[in-house]
């Protein structure tokens, strides 16, 4: 739902915010991209395996900061 009223960018910030108030970890994000290309089920890919990435953090990391980096690179993302 989060994904599909904000669009991804914000999503992503959203989602950061959340898992900074649940662990205490905190993330940095450097986002430039740009995500009018990519369809909907890559979105919600992306943000997905974001959220999958935290989770592993969370479970397995002893971590104390998390930087989140997205950007456009050619045809690549």
């Amino acid at each position: 739902t989060v994904l599909d009223e904000l669009g991804l960018a914000e999503a992503i910030e959203w989602q950061a915010r959340e898992f900074q108030k649940l662990t205490g970890i905190k993330c940095e994000l450097d986002l430039n991209f740009t995500d009018k290309n990519l369809s909907q089920g890559v979105k919600t890919a992306i943000f997905r395996i974001l959220q999958e990435c935290l989770t592993n953090i969370t479970r397995h990391a002893a971590a104390t900061k998390v930087k989140i980096k997205l950007k456009n690179g050619g045809e690549m993302l």
